[in-house]
């Protein structure tokens, strides 16, 4: 709990998902199930929900996933880890 909302961290132990790089947000928000539709999605991103590696997105596009692997976070409890495809 502290490291998540105190100290804002990412939790330990994070679910993985590989991608191709650069990955669509909106698409990767989708396949992981963190938004039902691309509309929803596209919501989220509105409302600054969403963030990759730190930084909060506002618009969907293309996104390059680094070779050691970034956090997707979507409000305050959903997180991801995306690590690229080997």
């Amino acid at each position: 709990f502290d490291a998540v909302f105190v100290r804002r961290e990412a939790p330990e132990n994070l679910p993985v998902a590989r991608s191709a790089s650069p990955v669509r947000i909106l698409d990767l928000l989708t396949a992981v199930e963190f938004a039902k539709s691309r509309a929803e999605g596209r919501r989220l991103l509105r409302q600054r929900a969403v963030s990759f590696d730190g930084t909060s997105l506002t618009a969907d596009g293309p996104v390059e996933v680094p070779p050691g692997g970034a956090v997707l976070r979507v409000g305050k409890r959903r997180f991801l880890r995306v690590l690229p495809l080997p």
